[in-house]
């Protein structure tokens, strides 16, 4: 009798301990339409889909290979980017670390991509009437400039001015992808007909991660070129942080 008991109040403790875990579908869904509506102006989503010409200029050029590591983009720690020895101080250089890995989902929605899937990628962004989505897709991806990407749009300007380099761009290329997909996600999640995600706790705290050291990388770029144009994409990079610890801590971590 004791020992029933006291399995009882085992099992009792166990659904206290769930019960702080677990959130209802509405909260869900109110928060997954929140952080999409707030990624979207950041990564070029609109409707829960992408703008082609976005979405295709950052998959063109990466190379992902097996276990979706992308191998022209370096991997880099807070150490590579400091000259000297770190001071203890600044936590945030010490724990710097640039891992060139994305999810399965980013890597798969990429292959979508460079198949201008409709799917994935907007046909709204081309009006020529007559044609598939996936021709909309294709022409959109040529001719539009429509990027609907606060970020993206910084990126091209600093690229044509000389002041990124295909470095830089290439490590915001993967985490605009990474983002993407979240976006996507979350775009799919307050539908309200599906509450998984192909995006674990530790795709986030990756994705957060790489966040954080390219802030750091920025923080301390020497070209004195990039000092007027770095804040600007330091900001749009906080930006990102933000509502993707956001999707990470109200969302993904619940599901």
């Amino acid at each position: 009798m004791q020992e029933r008991e006291q399995t009882a109040n085992v099992i009792r403790a166990y659904k206290d301990v769930i019960n702080t875990r677990t959130k209802s579908k509405a909260s869900i869904i109110a928060d997954s339409e929140l952080y999409a509506k707030r990624l979207g102006p950041i990564i070029g989503g609109v409707a829960g889909k992408l703008s082609p010409a976005v979405g295709y200029a950052c998959a063109d050029g990466l190379t992902v290979q097996e276990q979706c590591t992308v191998s022209n983009v370096a991997p880099f720690t807070g150490e590579n980017l400091h000259p000297g020895p770190i001071p203890e101080a600044n936590m945030y250089l010490r724990e710097a670390r640039f891992v060139n890995r994305v999810s399965a989902g980013t890597a798969a929605m990429i292959k979508q991509i460079r198949d201008y899937n409709p799917e994935v990628l907007s046909p709204a962004f081309s009006m020529p009437a007559g044609r598939t989505d996936k021709d909309k897709v294709r022409h959109a991806v040529l001719y539009s400039t429509d990027y609907r990407s606060s970020l993206y749009s910084l990126m091209v300007d600093y690229l044509n001015s000389r002041i990124l380099m295909r470095y830089d761009i290439n490590h915001l290329k993967m985490l605009m992808l990474e983002c993407m997909h979240l976006y996507m996600e979350l775009y799919r999640i307050k539908g309200g007909n599906s509450f998984t995600s192909d995006l674990t706790s530790l795709d986030m705290s990756r994705i957060l991660q790489n966040i954080e050291a390219m802030i750091q990388y920025f923080q301390l770029a020497q070209n004195d070129k990039l000092v007027f144009a770095r804040w600007d994409i330091i900001h749009e990079l906080r930006q990102m942080e933000k509502h993707a610890l956001g999707a990470k801590t109200d969302i993904i971590d619940y599901l």
